[in-house]
């Protein structure tokens, strides 16, 4: 059998197999759906263009992706978040509504019990008005 490589529709990364075995790290709470080259393609446009899907449903850019233009919205990246009022907290992946199929956001207080939280990614993502000025809901400030 061929060593076939398997790309992953959510990053659009490409794993090589070796005598059909395959190693990846997988962080915690992350997801993969490693697909053959020839499924991806068709895949990865079927499940951005499902009808009813919002547009914030688009894949989250990669954390080594080129940083997003001013006239583009912000990327998502898992990690450690600021709120615009300042406690801290790492976002620890996107999941999806099971009946719209908006993406959330899943994330952890980094302060007292350590809740964990969802929120749409827009609003996560938004930036909002606050004394005058328009500042990012959250701030990444690192991994």
């Amino acid at each position: 059998m061929r060593n076939a490589p398997l790309t992953d529709l959510f990053t659009g990364t490409t794993f090589e197999t070796n005598d059909r075995n395959l190693k990846l790290e997988l962080p915690a709470f992350g997801a993969r759906i490693l697909v053959p080259p020839e499924d991806g393609a068709r895949l990865a446009g079927a499940a951005h263009a499902a009808p009813g899907t919002p547009e914030s449903a688009a894949p989250a850019q990669a954390p080594d992706a080129p940083a997003a233009r001013p006239d583009q919205p912000r990327a998502f990246r898992p990690g450690r978040y600021r709120h615009f009022k300042g406690n801290e907290y790492e976002a620890i992946g996107l999941a999806r509504h099971s009946e719209t199929l908006e993406q959330l956001v899943v994330y952890r207080a980094l302060y007292g019990e350590g809740g964990l939280w969802v929120r749409p990614l827009d609003m996560f993502m938004e930036e909002i008005e606050r004394d005058g000025k328009r500042i990012a809901r959250f701030t990444y400030i690192g991994e």
